[in-house]
């Protein structure tokens, strides 16, 4: 059967919009956060253009079309298997450049005033991106084996948005708190929105 590249599944059409606009609102704080440093920060050309760049990057992995095939051939599958980790990819990167390696250099070169704390958020990012990325290589290509420890590694997006967060407030930086909170919600977007269907109304 022929591969077809579309839009299906309303719910996680419209969870994936409503996920992304508040990714790209986490970015935008970011923008409003590096025009708000004051002038000792070292980094807040590098906070722009993470937010721009995450931006970009949140609305083309939004627009992507999904890839569907019913009783495919084998070079079919292999076909699906590498455009859906690619699409994870696009949607992961921004949180490998803008949340990780961005804070964690942010983070790196303000290290005397701000403290670490903005490092290790960077660096937990990183070590998420790992887990997700790797997750979903796990899923697509069923390397079962190594689920736990990647699943574990996914997690340590938790404490690297509180961090974000715990940054802004020290630093009185209301748009990281924001960027930080924005990111939450995006998660209870991706947990809840799908079980909506399911719910007694």
């Amino acid at each position: 059967m022929t591969i077809t590249f579309g839009y299906f599944l309303i719910n996680f059409i419209i969870m994936d919009i409503i996920e992304g606009i508040f990714l790209v609102l986490v970015y935008l704080m970011f923008i409003f956060s590096s025009k708000n440093q004051p002038r000792e920060n070292k980094s807040s050309q590098l906070l722009k253009n993470a937010g721009i760049i995450g931006i970009v990057l949140t609305v083309i992995s939004v627009v992507l079309p999904q890839i569907y095939c019913l009783s495919c051939t084998a070079s079919e599958i292999f076909v699906v298997r590498i455009y859906a980790f690619s699409f994870v990819l696009v949607s992961l990167i921004p949180m490998l450049l803008c949340l990780g390696i961005s804070l964690f250099l942010v983070g790196k070169r303000n290290e005397e005033t701000n403290g670490k704390i903005l490092m290790v958020s960077g660096i937990l990012w990183i070590l998420a991106f790992a887990g997700y990325a790797f997750g979903n290589f796990v899923v697509i290509f069923m390397i079962i084996e190594l689920l736990v420890f990647i699943v574990i590694l996914s997690y340590l997006a938790i404490p690297a948005v509180i961090l974000m967060i715990v940054h802004g407030a020290k630093l009185k930086d209301r748009y990281f708190v924001l960027a930080g909170i924005f990111y939450i919600i995006s998660w209870f977007v991706v947990v809840f929105i799908p079980w909506l269907p399911y719910l007694p109304i």
